[in-house]
């Protein structure tokens, strides 16, 4: 194998491992966030109030976890 190929193929190899270890990282915070199901949300919104919009956004996100 020529130098070139041997850099190029370290480069591949790379972006492989990284590719991997951030889809693994995603599933581990994933894992991470604790479920609250629709009627402990309301409760909580309830005894604390929503905040106010100017101060605080919020997004929904679902993740859709590989097994």
């Amino acid at each position: 194998m020529s130098a070139a190929e041997i850099k190029e193929l370290k480069k591949e190899l790379s972006s492989v491992i990284k590719k991997t270890i951030q889809k693994e990282m995603m599933k581990f915070r994933a894992e991470l966030i604790p479920f609250i199901s629709e009627e402990e949300q309301s409760e909580i919104e309830t005894l604390y109030d929503k905040p106010l919009r100017k101060d605080v956004k919020s997004k929904k996100v679902k993740f859709a976890l590989e097994n």
